[in-house]
This record gives C-alpha cells, structure tokens and sequence, in this order.
C-alpha cells in the first residue's frame, strides 16, 4: 500500500500551497463484502473511490466489528468464562468510541491543511484504516494466543496483545493518512501527533473497560486510572 497509488485534486487553501490535479481514481465495480475486504489489502486505492462513491463505509464497519469480535475471542480463552462474550463487545465498544472521539480533531486538521473533502469522505478514510487495523489484529492474534497460553502471567499475556494492537494500529493509522492525504488533495499536517492521540485514547479507554485481559470481575466502571500507572501496576503483580 504504498501513498503513490493514490491520486486526487483539491483546491487551494491559504493554509497550504495549491496542489496540482491528478487524474481520477480507479473505480471498484464490485462492491461485494469479499471484494472490499480484498481491496482493503491489495489496493486501496480503489476502495477510495467506492467510499467517495457512497455505500461502502457500512461494510468496512461489519469487517471491523467481525475482527474485533473474533479477536476478542482469541483473548478473552487466556481466561474464559464470561469473558468469552465480554471481550469482544468491549473491543468494538472500544473501537467506536476512539473512533467517534478523535473524528472530529481529523476532519479539522484536514482542513486546515487545504483538504476540501466533506465529512463523509473523512469518515471513510477513518474506517478504512479502523477497518486494516482490526484485519491485522486478528492475523496476528493467534501469534500472541499461542504465546499467551504458555504462561500464567496477566502482565506477559497483555503484553502480547498490546503489541499486537501496535503493530495493527500503525499499519491502520499509516492507511488513514494516505487515503486522507488523497482526498484532501494535499498531505495533512499534525496527523504524526493525532496519531499518538488515537492510540493514548484508545489505550485509555481500555484500561477504563478493563479488564480486556484477565478473569471477569463484573461489568462495572473501575476507578479512574491512567493507562501508564495501570500497566505499570500489572508488571509489578
């Protein structure tokens, strides 16, 4: 997925230089579930161009919820229990919180760097990265199951995921400035930093739903904690 297979043209801003116009993007004739779900890995490009079309956004959200739920799986059999049916609502709750808090500091920053597409388009963009993100989580996931499952420490379990969760998140983010990058028209400065924002955020809001990893304590609120002083707490349980 390299940023020169994608092409678009924007306006210009007085908060950034013109940007030459560039030709229009391959169109994706099926719209199928398997044929988004391909052209999420092989050429997103494409897949662009059917979110700018309309339509296609919903089915990247079902992939993503489909990976999560089935990563959850994979992570909540290291406990079991009621876990096995927590987990999974907790990552697509988790998810879609991140998602929804940190939209609006994406379409802003697009905008202020010349951007000129609508908010439909930078919704788009968000779920297909969202969407690579759950994808590769899952691919990954059974790595980190298979170590997990050797070991009774919470501390080295969790670790496994978080670096999975990474490892998928820097490969969905890197889709998110490409594909914004193309409809904005112009590379969209300060994404480097909202991404370290969306990854604090999310790692925030899962030591909120905690626990993610870890036997089932029941389904309440813990106190306030900040993600940095919990996982420090659980390596050194």
């Amino acid at each position: 997925m390299d940023g020169n297979d994608f092409a678009s043209s924007a306006p210009p801003s007085i908060y950034a230089p013109p940007v030459a116009s560039a030709p229009p993007l391959e169109p994706l004739e099926d719209r199928s579930l398997g044929a988004i779900f391909d052209a999420l890995l092989r050429s997103p490009a494409r897949l662009l161009g059917a979110v700018r079309d309309g339509g296609t956004t919903p089915k990247l959200i079902f992939i993503t919820v489909l990976g999560l739920a089935a990563t959850g799986v994979a992570m909540a059999t290291w406990s079991g229990g009621a876990q096995m049916g927590i987990v999974p609502l907790k990552l697509a709750l988790l998810a879609s919180i991140t998602a929804f808090v940190c939209l609006p500091s994406l379409h802003v920053l697009s905008a202020l760097s010349g951007g000129a597409q609508s908010i439909r388009e930078t919704v788009g963009a968000m779920s297909m990265g969202v969407a690579l993100t759950a994808v590769l989580a899952l691919a990954l996931a059974p790595i980190a199951w298979v170590l997990s499952a050797a070991t009774n420490s919470l501390a080295l379990a969790g670790s496994l995921y978080l670096v999975v969760f990474l490892i998928a998140a820097s490969f969905g983010l890197g889709l998110v400035r490409r594909a914004l990058a193309t409809s904005a028209g112009t590379a969209v400065r300060g994404l480097g930093a909202w991404s370290i924002m969306f990854v604090v955020v999310a790692l925030q809001l899962a030591t909120t739903l905690r626990p993610i990893v870890g036997p089932f304590d029941g389904l309440v609120l813990h106190e306030r904690t900040f993600f940095l002083a919990h996982f420090a707490e659980c390596l050194g349980s």
